[in-house]
């Protein structure tokens, strides 16, 4: 092993002066030989359309991550909002228990819609902390005016 290592300089000098002609009798033939010289443009493209398609997957991975992080943070914003309508038609229907829970009667205006927001707070999974509340004060009277 030590031999080779030292003559490699001069292997490198004889591969050199043989490469030099090697190459250009090879660029000869694919400028002079057409199936030679289609058969290198077509690996080029090849190449070539294989580095572009990388670029463009890249590319794309990249906006389907932007997506994806869009995504998330819509769903976030979505759930961030749900909580907050929940939380207000909780607030509204016990505000309304409340200020009913002495009467016997419940305006008509206020029985419908109570009724369409106990609908709403149910269909964005509202629990059953509402549905006593719910139940008493449509068990009341309607009063028409």
């Amino acid at each position: 092993m030590g031999e080779f290592l030292k003559n490699l300089p001069e292997i490198f000098e004889s591969l050199s002066h043989y490469s030099m002609p090697f190459t250009a009798i090879c660029a000869y033939m694919a400028y002079m030989i057409k199936p030679v010289r289609c058969k290198i443009i077509k690996i080029i493209k090849k190449i070539s359309r294989s580095d572009e398609i990388s670029v463009h997957i890249e590319e794309i991975n990249a906006k389907i991550d932007m997506l994806l992080e869009y995504d998330e943070e819509k769903e976030k914003q979505m759930n961030l909002h749900e909580q907050i309508h929940l939380s207000a038609l909780k607030n509204r229907i016990t505000n309304l228990y409340f200020k009913y829970i002495n009467s016997d009667h419940l305006p008509a205006f206020e029985k419908q819609n109570l009724a369409e927001q106990y609908v709403l707070y149910k269909k964005i999974g509202g629990n059953g902390y509402l549905d006593v509340l719910y139940e008493v004060l449509m068990a009341k009277r309607t009063e028409r005016k």
